[in-house]
């Protein structure tokens, strides 16, 4: 079985999941499904990542990097959260195990982090 881990995302990811989310795949999914700019990705992770809303987590197994996964506050509800999950590099969406095992991690997180909180 792959070896799925999670890590906070830093600038350095913000190209890579820009683009995984700009790919039609990962947009018809989403609430908005329009092109998102550089300047959109950076304003995003200031806010989401960065700011006080909640956590975002790069998504890498066995070190290559897979997805991305987040438990956010509502921007207009302050006791509801956003789940985002998504397999961003379409090598790996596809196989078995690590759709599992990135679920199963992305649960036991959003556990943690609502216990947190």
């Amino acid at each position: 079985m792959p070896k799925v881990s999670f890590r906070s995302i830093e600038e350095r990811d913000l190209e890579t999941i820009r683009q995984w989310r700009n790919s039609p795949e990962i947009a018809r999914n989403m609430f908005s499904s329009g092109i998102i700019t550089e300047q959109q990705q950076f304003a995003w992770y200031e806010s989401v990542c960065r700011g006080e809303r909640g956590n975002c987590w790069f998504v890498e197994s066995d070190g290559l990097a897979v997805g991305y996964a987040s438990l956010a506050r509502a921007e207009r509800a302050e006791d509801t959260y956003e789940f985002g999950l998504y397999i961003g590099n379409q090598i790996v969406a596809n196989g078995g195990t690590v759709p599992l095992s990135y679920s199963t991690l992305c649960k036991k997180h959003s556990r943690r982090y609502m216990l947190i909180r």
